[in-house]
């Protein structure tokens, strides 16, 4: 489906990934229209993304990523915080000058140009939240809301270390809350969850590359072999090693 906003004076619009989207505006009127694409995570921030900038560089250039899990829906800070799609911003000449300020440093490309447009991103992304959010930081009281917040966080974290205190820092409310909430509304705890979404990456890994289990076991965030193991057979009935002889992979 595709997505249809109309552009008035001072708009801000945020088009997120995958999302098919026709713009229109008072043609007696034309707008000049500043442009700037750009992701949320930092280089480091996802294992993947140093494949892009290295071995598959020229897929960057492609029509659609070929890992589709480096699409993400939504834009989330810790607490809730969430861009609007849809904005008129109060202080239009600041932004002006943010926008402006990231073009020409990726224009000129001296010797601290990234960290430049960086730098104005940052800005300009403060400037969207102040104006969002006035008063105070948001609270999710939709269990759906607070569900999929923790969805979304294990759906791009699921590979490092991840504690209930942790998400519950990141949805701003109390660990017992969130897993209650969670529960109702999946039919598992949220360590259950966790344990069956890695045990689903781990089987691609098992059936599609030659990775020893233990290697395997780090790459989707299980610190331990043995309680990856024994993960993987609580899911399939079968061990790691069992599980790749039976799909007759490597």
């Amino acid at each position: 489906m595709v997505k249809k906003l109309t552009i008035k004076k001072n708009t801000l619009i945020l088009i997120k990934p995958n999302t098919p989207t026709t713009l229109s505006f008072d043609h007696n009127h034309p707008p000049t229209i500043y442009w700037i694409h750009f992701d949320f995570l930092y280089m480091d921030a996802d294992p993947h993304i140093d494949e892009y900038l290295s071995m598959k560089s020229k897929d960057l250039y492609r029509k659609h990523l070929l890992d589709d899990t480096l699409i993400r829906p939504h834009i989330m800070f810790e607490n809730g915080f969430e861009f609007p799609e849809f904005l008129i911003v109060q202080e239009p000449k600041k932004v002006k000058a943010l926008f402006l300020n990231i073009i020409r440093a990726y224009d000129d490309r001296d010797f601290y140009w990234q960290l430049d447009c960086k730098i104005n991103i940052l800005k300009l992304l403060k400037l969207i939240l102040q104006q969002t959010y006035t008063t105070s930081i948001p609270v999710h009281n939709n269990p759906k809301d607070v569900t999929g917040t923790i969805l979304h966080y294990i759906k791009y974290h699921y590979f490092e270390k991840i504690t209930l205190e942790e998400l519950a820092h990141y949805v701003g409310l109390s660990k017992d809350y969130i897993g209650k909430i969670f529960k109702s509304q999946v039919g598992h705890s949220i360590i259950t969850y966790l344990n069956d979404y890695r045990v689903q990456k781990a089987k691609h890994l098992l059936q599609h590359t030659d990775l020893s289990i233990q290697e395997i076991a780090l790459i989707v965030g299980f610190n331990d072999q043995y309680y990856f193991s024994k993960q993987m057979k609580k899911t399939t009935s079968y061990s790691p090693l069992q599980w790749r002889k039976r799909q007759g992979s490597f």
